[in-house]
């Protein structure tokens, strides 16, 4: 927490390794595997992000997304550092946040009972970035969420209570795959048509 304010602010801070890394650490014997779990990162910017605890970190091309607790939303040119754009994403805590490979479509899922399907574009236009909520749909409150592939389709996978929810991630649509009253599913887990999930 910093901030000259009189309200707290958690940070984002971003790094880097260094230039000549390879050239600055010498190794040699039994040495090498435990001195490569040492390598250090210099320290490139500290954001001052939320008044909320950070619940979720995105890097999509030039632009940083990170959403709050209380789910605020923020994107950041990671060029010049500046926030672009700021809103209210969620009603309630975000519980998860996944960018969809190879894409600038983001999911983003919360304890208010939603998942979101964001859209965001980069340029240095006055007004900041285009952030676009293109489509949501509502369940109960979600606990967490991935992304998988199942049966070669992607799609979303959320816990909410007892059940997963498999989602279209271009529909938007949910169907229950899995029911499990016997206790709540906190987390889960998806790979080749299996899904492992814990309570």
């Amino acid at each position: 927490k910093r901030g000259r304010s009189k309200y707290p602010y958690y940070c984002t801070k971003e790094y880097s390794t260094p230039e000549n890394s390879e050239d600055d650490v010498h190794v040699d014997g039994d040495q090498e595997e435990e001195e490569s779990m040492h390598h250090s990162w210099d320290k490139v910017h500290e954001y001052q992000a939320h008044r909320d605890p950070v619940g979720g970190l995105l890097a999509i091309e030039d632009m940083l997304v990170s959403v709050s607790s209380s789910g605020e939303m923020k994107v950041w040119s990671i060029k010049t550092s500046r926030c672009r754009k700021k809103l209210q994403a969620h009603a309630g805590r975000v519980t998860g946040m996944v960018r969809q490979q190879g894409s600038s479509r983001f999911f983003t899922a919360s304890s208010d009972g939603s998942i979101k399907r964001w859209r965001v574009k980069s340029g240095e236009r006055q007004g900041g970035e285009d952030l676009l909520e293109e489509a949501a749909v509502t369940l109960s409150p979600i606990s967490c969420m991935q992304l998988a592939r199942v049966r070669q389709q992607e799609c979303l996978v959320a816990s909410v209570g007892s059940q997963v929810h498999c989602i279209d991630v271009d529909a938007m649509v949910s169907r229950v795959v899995v029911q499990d009253a016997s206790a709540e599913i906190s987390h889960l887990t998806c790979s080749d048509d299996i899904l492992c999930v814990g309570a």
